[in-house]
């Protein structure tokens, strides 16, 4: 009897030391998105008597809320992220030509990443750890705007997105081999005209953004944002010369991608050196990732480590970021693809084709129930009232699209 113990014991460590990795044959699309409200069975205060009593409350959306799906897909997840309450409506169809991503006419709610990170890497159902994918060509984000946005007494978001993928290429061991990889997309923003001391609601001139007049976590966009980085080293290191912070004396970091308004994609290139040659101090030789994979003691460019269809590449994503889905790019040509939606849970499974979950209809729709109980009107981000000319209305509870 004891050895048998022994024996099943060391089968668990051994079982729970294992990395996999999983090569892209297809690519494969994770929808991050759920309907605007989700119930569950929970403690709340009567608002008559001040009494807590047991009901139906509000299910809570954020990364961790994937995790079970993500495991049933056989990929790993660790998440840490918020639920704001944000809720997106997406006014026209959008399906991304590269790989059939797909977001109806609708409501939707997303994934918030305030100061954490979606790393596609964790702990599987059998005890195993997800590590790494290889064959990879590039990942891919849509995100929706999100403004800054305070308003005392109730929500305070700063700064979105300050969102970037970060990529790192591991050796035969699962071991880092090159620099952390990373560069963040940002966006501008417009001055809120109703701006006091109690509130400072930004706007954003992107994808069509508009908001309710009173309700910021209430935003309307024509599309997602799709921002692609290719992980397949195709530049040198010099090509990236005039991106840096500091271009005098190559420290830090690179400047932000800034998306302009007329853009609804945009696309970068990484650059992967050597781990072991970098150091990210001008003043301290002690080997550090540097996000560029430049050497900033040694004042040069760490060695390019050539892509290959078996370079192990783990993924994350990190701050400050609206998701409705992420893609990871096989860089097999003509590849298929895959989709699981994360509002499956635990019955989540790779499908051939699929659209993000959330409140639409399969080519589009006429009315969508809406949250609210009252009426009320969307502005645009110059602060002038919409109404049904420019396209939608609200009213009674119902978004109605006006064709």
């Amino acid at each position: 009897m004891k050895k048998f113990f022994t024996l099943a014991a060391s089968l668990l460590v051994l079982s729970a030391n294992a990395q996999t990795v999983k090569n892209l044959d297809s690519s494969l699309v994770f929808y991050l998105t759920n309907d605007t409200v989700s119930t569950q069975m929970g403690i709340y205060e009567d608002p008559d008597t001040g009494e807590e009593v047991e009901g139906l409350v509000a299910r809570p959306w954020n990364g961790a809320s994937c995790v079970s799906a993500f495991n049933a897909c056989g990929i790993g997840l660790e998440s840490g992220t918020d639920d704001f309450g944000i809720n997106v409506t997406v006014k026209n169809k959008y399906t991304d030509p590269e790989n059939g991503f797909t977001i109806p006419a609708g409501v939707y709610r997303g994934v918030t990443l305030n100061r954490a990170r979606l790393t596609l890497a964790g702990a599987l159902n059998d005890g195993s750890k997800f590590t790494a994918f290889t064959n990879v060509k590039s990942m891919i984000l849509y995100f929706i705007p999100v403004p800054t946005t305070w308003v005392s007494g109730g929500i305070s978001l700063q700064d979105f997105p300050t969102g970037r993928v970060e990529a790192q290429y591991l050796n035969d061991t699962l071991g880092a081999y090159s620099n952390l990889a990373y560069r963040e997309v940002h966006i501008s923003m417009t001055a809120d005209p109703l701006e006091s001391d109690t509130r400072s609601i930004k706007g954003v001139d992107l994808v069509g953004f508009e908001r309710d007049e009173n309700d910021p976590t209430k935003i309307s966009v024509n599309q997602p944002f799709k921002w692609t980085v290719n992980l397949q080293n195709r530049l040198d290191g010099t090509d990236y010369e005039d991106l840096f912070e500091n271009p005098e004396t190559k420290q830090g970091e690179f400047v932000n991608y800034v998306c302009s308004p007329d853009e609804t994609e945009a696309a970068i290139d990484y650059y992967f050196g050597r781990l072991d040659e970098c150091r990210a101090y001008y003043d301290n030789d002690k080997i550090a990732s540097t996000a560029t994979g430049y050497s900033c003691y040694d004042h040069k460019w760490t060695t390019k480590i050539p892509w290959t269809a078996e370079t192990p590449i783990q993924l994350k994503v990190k701050y400050r970021m609206y998701l409705v889905g992420v893609a990871v790019m096989s860089a097999t040509e003509g590849a298929p693809v895959q989709f699981m939606n994360a509002a499956d849970g635990a019955k989540a499974a790779w499908a051939d084709a699929a659209v993000a979950y959330g409140n639409h209809g399969e080519e589009g729709i006429e009315t969508i129930k809406s949250d609210a109980p009252r009426s009320y009107r969307l502005y645009n981000i110059n602060g002038q009232p919409i109404n049904a000319a420019n396209g939608l209305t609200i009213s009674n509870g119902k978004l109605i699209f006006v064709k």
